[in-house]
């Protein structure tokens, strides 16, 4: 007899509501959605730590930026692998195009999703410009490496190494000494003030390799 009571006010609930189906839309219903929400919050979280991260580089120990300005250098030398080195020998106008659009597009995904998950990673890892958070790095990097002159030299693939590693030793250096306006440039509010000053080292470092490449490497 209670039973019956307990399924009539159920049922009562979901007219209430509008609705005829109290095994879809009563108390039992609401647990069961309100669990499927928290699983979904759970894994949206999780999605947002792995990209914040840098597909997991803000957990690697140590220097998590490092770790993250080092995924973009592996990506840039896997493209000219990939493309082949050879081209340089002629000039190298095709693999640096290549090469650039590479860095374009992991500058600019990076940007955006730094921007937007500016709220999130100081929600969850706490503080401005957390650790963790290696998607300012990213884009940083790719600035660094966008468009740079190749030298042809005896070894075609070296060419790539030699300016690769360059970009990445000097922006690690701008990003650590943070000359202006990069002080200034992380004070933004959010996502912009994570993501803006390494954008700033990211184009001191590339004039800087720039310059050295055509100082030290004329026919380039």
């Amino acid at each position: 007899m209670g039973g019956l009571v307990e399924d009539r006010r159920d049922l009562a609930d979901g007219a209430g509501d509008g609705c005829q189906r109290p095994d879809l839309c009563g108390p039992g219903a609401r647990i069961a959605g309100g669990r499927l929400a928290t699983v979904q919050a759970g894994r949206m979280k999780l999605l947002g730590k792995i990209m914040a991260s840098g597909l997991g580089t803000g957990y690697l120990p140590v220097a998590p930026g490092t770790w993250g300005s080092a995924a973009v250098l592996a990506v840039y030398l896997m493209v000219a692998w990939a493309r082949g080195g050879e081209r340089l020998a002629s000039g190298g106008e095709r693999l640096a195009l290549d090469l650039t659009v590479t860095m374009g597009a992991v500058a600019a995904l990076s940007g955006v999703w730094c921007v937007l998950l500016g709220d999130f990673v100081e929600r969850v890892w706490g503080g401005e410009d957390p650790g963790k958070c290696t998607l300012d790095e990213w884009a940083g990097q790719a600035v660094a490496l966008l468009w740079l002159p190749l030298p042809a030299t005896a070894g075609e693939f070296t060419g790539v190494v030699i300016v690769g590693v360059s970009a990445f030793l000097a922006f690690r250096v701008f990003d650590i000494l943070k000359p202006p306006p990069a002080r200034w440039a992380e004070k933004l509010p959010s996502g912009w003030g994570v993501l803006a000053d390494d954008l700033v080292a990211g184009v001191y470092a590339n004039a800087i390799v720039r310059l050295g490449v055509l100082a030290f490497f004329p026919a380039g």
